[in-house]
């Protein structure tokens, strides 16, 4: 009951699978994916800090460092502020729905229809904000994801070094190969297609210049 039918629905949806929320055999996949545990006790499924991480109603009542604090400033001096801290399965779409609302937008007049896109790409942000969800280091009391917009950079922190045999420097060459800290979220978010478990998110980066004209991004560790 702590975990979100929200949650688990966008998971089965996502990742084609064809149960109910909260069905046995649904709880069964769940406890074979090592995301619940079965009390022989009281007769039914307790849920692992990898299930409230994913699935939780609320998972900062046990991760209080699990949310993303995102910070825009505006030219004109203005800031704006939000707080995910829902489900971290949620928080990608919740993310690009509220970079939609702050980015300036242009004109795209390529199509019969004119639309407004965004002037900075959001599936590059989005990117960034899954990586840091999935490979932060959640043991790490106190310190949260960050996001932060500003009219020339985006800025987006994770917590945690990276993992070994991942480096700064193979980072910043866009080298890096796939290597997980969490490797049940990552295998859900996979799952749900969210990420690849193949170095695309580093195809990503590396084609920003060519693609959107766009710096390449830079990477550093600054100890937390």
């Amino acid at each position: 009951n702590s975990l979100s039918d929200t949650a688990l629905l966008k998971f089965i949806t996502e990742s084609k699978r064809n149960f109910e929320p909260k069905s046995n055999e649904f709880l069964q996949e769940l406890k074979e994916m090592d995301l619940l545990e079965y009390s022989e006790n009281t007769k039914s499924y307790l849920p692992t800090g990898n299930a409230i991480l994913l699935f939780g109603k609320s998972p900062r009542n046990k991760f209080p460092q699990a949310a993303v604090k995102a910070k825009v400033h505006f030219g004109d001096g203005k800031t704006g502020a939000e707080t995910f801290n829902d489900a971290i399965v949620l928080i990608p779409d919740q993310i690009e729905e509220w970079l939609k609302k702050i980015l300036p937008a242009s004109i795209d007049r390529s199509k019969f229809k004119a639309q407004q896109v965004p002037s900075f790409p959001v599936e590059v942000i989005r990117e960034a904000i899954i990586n840091a969800l999935v490979h932060r280091n959640y043991a790490v009391d106190g310190a949260k994801i960050q996001l932060e917009v500003f009219p020339d950079r985006i800025l987006v922190k994770s917590p945690g070094e990276p993992v070994p045999p991942i480096t700064i420097e193979a980072l910043n060459n866009f080298t890096a190969t796939p290597y997980s800290r969490n490797k049940k979220i990552s295998f859900i978010f996979n799952e749900m297609e969210y990420m690849e478990e193949s170095a695309v998110g580093m195809d990503t980066f590396r084609s920003m210049r060519e693609n959107y004209k766009l710096p390449l991004p830079i990477f550093e560790y600054d100890g937390i």
